[in-house]
């Protein structure tokens, strides 16, 4: 004979696992209309891992309130001063050594800024060079009403870039503070990381010296300075 309470339970689990069940099914169709949204040419093997994703990055449901927010970017900072000044705040012995700037005009009137740096630090004797490669994409849209389309373009970049190579899958790592949404990829080597905010698109590529802490601590100063420079739009 059962107890009481068995059937008790039982009958709970009967009502509630088919409404878990409904509201699970219901955040998997909004984030995928969210992420279709953003490209409506993923493959439903890429949703469903981009899903997957969302798990460990919490980056579906920050891109839909930004789309919903204001502000861009301008493409007239100056990143290189910037970026130099969180250097010399770091370590004085950080520099860019080299650094390359490329415009692109995009169709919907939108203006895509590339900047590519190549920061290092001074090697002692035969030590191999520490550097990493910082690459940032700006896109401005060259009408006011279609800003938000400068966004859609630096989150389906991010999208894409999870993807680094058709297989093996791809496993990925959140990092706080930084961006709307950050990830570091793994196979790849492990110090590269990507992140997104707003109109803007970063990767960093690590050599094996470079420390993983120091260039997050870089990424995050930036991070930061661009937040001080965020143009509303009207």
């Amino acid at each position: 004979m059962i107890p009481n309470y068995c059937y008790k339970f039982i009958l709970i689990l009967f009502y509630f696992f088919p409404l878990v069940c409904l509201g699970n099914q219901k955040d998997i169709v909004t984030n995928t209309n969210i992420l279709k949204t953003i490209n409506p040419n993923l493959s439903e093997r890429k949703l469903n891992k981009l899903i997957m994703f969302d798990n460990q990055l919490s980056f579906i449901s920050a891109f839909s309130k930004q789309n919903n927010a204001n502000g861009v970017i301008p493409n007239t900072l100056n990143i290189s001063n910037i970026l130099q000044n969180i250097l010399n705040r770091i370590d004085k012995k950080l520099m860019i050594v080299s650094q390359k700037v490329v415009d692109t005009q995009l169709p919907n009137n939108i203006q895509q800024k590339t900047l590519q740096f190549n920061i290092q630090e001074p090697t002692v004797n035969n030590e191999s060079i520490k550097q990493i490669n910082l690459s940032i994409l700006i896109f401005n849209s060259n009408s006011n009403n279609e800003y938000k389309e400068s966004y859609l373009l630096a989150e389906k970049l991010f999208l894409f870039s999870l993807f680094p190579t058709p297989f093996p899958e791809p496993d990925v790592k959140n990092i706080s503070r930084l961006g709307t949404a950050a990830a570091k990829i793994f196979p790849q080597e492990s110090n590269n990381f990507i992140w997104t905010y707003k109109n803007i698109f970063c990767s960093v590529k690590n050599s094996n010296t470079f420390s993983f802490s120091l260039s997050v601590n870089i990424a995050q100063q930036l991070q930061e300075e661009l937040e001080k420079n965020i143009t509303t739009i009207n």
